[in-house]
């Protein structure tokens, strides 16, 4: 089994809503597939209710290295605080 690390969510900050996305409220989702970590197909559009779609940054092929310098990123190596977050809250999400 994986260990995860614990993280302290008290000193993370508070994000601030800039309403930089405030004009999508309402609007429909594309019509886009994208594969599930079930193995299936999702379609955006045929999703209904509150929807978390979480894209995980893609660093290296299954079968190859992690590039150079790549731990050296924080959150890169593994669990961003955003990972962590839907994972610890997947239930109440």
């Amino acid at each position: 089994m994986k260990e995860t690390m614990a993280i302290d969510w008290s000193t993370m900050p508070i994000p601030i809503d800039d309403g930089g996305a405030s004009h999508l409220k309402g609007e429909r989702v594309p019509g886009i597939a994208l594969n599930s970590t079930g193995g299936d197909t999702v379609d955006l559009r045929r999703l209904a209710g509150y929807v978390v779609i979480y894209a995980y940054p893609w660093k290296k092929r299954p079968d190859g290295p992690v590039p150079d310098g790549w731990v050296s990123i924080p959150g890169a190596a593994g669990c961003t605080p955003q990972s962590c977050a839907f994972r610890d809250h997947a239930a109440e999400i």
